[in-house]
């Protein structure tokens, strides 16, 4: 098993739909836009209005109460499975973590952060809460680490997001 850095990135259900006016990805379509630059009006509204009428409930939007504890559950389960994550923020839609983890068990390991977080709140939003898959970005230098270290914390600042990082153990 080699570990390698990862910055992983998945959201709360029901953002960031297939169709998206903001851009978006899946396996069979890639959008030619982003949240920065979003691809041309109306380029894909019937993709995004079937993806909004499939969705089986509301999207999920997380408070600052819910973004705290759900941070603190994945920072727990992260070090108690040895993912040794280095930073992460809850905003509002979404979560960035970056930990090291091995490349064929990265969704396994997610899955149980994203699992544990959110029995760890379902006192206060029962239900399903994270939607299916994650975006895994390797980390492919201790130049790209720190560029991702620093957009997840500048993230988390703009978005009022629940941040960690390795400095607060």
């Amino acid at each position: 098993m080699t570990l390698h850095w990862a910055h992983v990135q998945w959201s709360a259900y029901g953002h960031w739909l297939p169709g998206s006016p903001k851009g978006f990805r899946n396996h069979e379509i890639r959008s030619i836009g982003n949240y920065k630059n979003p691809p041309p009006e109306g380029l894909h509204d019937r993709l995004h209005r079937y993806a909004k009428d499939i969705m089986t409930g509301e999207a999920i939007f997380l408070s600052p109460t819910l973004r705290a504890r759900l941070l603190n559950a994945i920072i727990e389960k992260a070090l108690a499975i040895k993912l040794r994550p280095i930073c992460a923020c809850v905003a509002t839609q979404h979560v960035h973590i970056i930990v090291q983890v091995d490349h064929d068990a990265v969704l396994r390991e997610i899955g149980r952060l994203k699992r544990h977080s959110s029995h760890a709140v379902r006192d206060l939003l029962p239900g399903r809460l994270w939607a299916a898959r994650c975006h895994v970005h390797w980390i492919q230098s201790r130049e790209h680490q720190a560029e991702a270290f620093r957009y997840i914390l500048d993230h988390g600042r703009d978005e009022s997001a629940a941040a960690w990082t390795f400095r607060e153990l």
